[in-house]
């Protein structure tokens, strides 16, 4: 991995949690822990491909999001190595509003411990997990849940949101068991 870019997700281009690592030599492939897409393993040739210019890519607005929300959500322990055939996946994913309030309504219920446990949504790295493409449209969706009763809100700051999922947010679930997976 090309010094320059050591303390720079490969994947969205912010910071890192730690550089990366060398993973398996017989692999070739980097260990990389990053705040926003998770912990993740890229091929050298894939992060290489990844590496390049967005022209060169032919990364298209909302791509590196897409290509984030995926890694984050479906491969944490798979090798990424094909990149143009996981960006026609992510590319041909078009959630409604409605869809992704599901899947964080889902996420968040899946985060808790028992009901009523407070969980902690960060809105500069947690956006991925619901295929958002920024903060801002993590944050409309937490207000949408919480004008429709789903979540409770214990604490809110520029930086975070601390919520509990209700019994109104919890029944509605259980009424939609399907929803909140990103099934390839």
């Amino acid at each position: 991995m090309s010094n320059q870019n050591d303390q720079n997700c490969p994947v969205c281009k912010g910071p890192l949690a730690a550089p990366p690592k060398s993973g398996n030599w017989a692999n070739d492939y980097w260990l990389i822990e990053c705040p926003r897409c998770g912990k993740f393993k890229i091929a050298g040739k894939s992060l290489f491909q990844i590496e390049r210019p967005l022209a060169e890519l032919n990364l298209k607005e909302g791509d590196r999001e897409k290509l984030s929300a995926w890694i984050r959500t479906e491969r944490q322990d798979d090798v990424i190595r094909e990149i143009e055939d996981i960006l026609h996946d992510v590319r041909s994913r078009n959630y409604r509003a409605a869809d992704n309030q599901q899947f964080l309504l889902r996420h968040l219920l899946d985060q808790t411990k028992h009901f009523g446990h407070r969980v902690r949504v960060n809105l500069e790295t947690d956006f991925p997990v619901i295929w958002s493409h920024n903060r801002d449209e993590l944050e409309f969706h937490l207000k949408e849940l919480l004008h429709y009763g789903s979540i409770e809100v214990h604490e809110r700051t520029q930086r975070h949101w601390i919520v509990s999922v209700t019994a109104n947010g919890s029944a509605h679930l259980d009424d939609r068991p399907d929803v909140g997976f990103h099934a390839i």
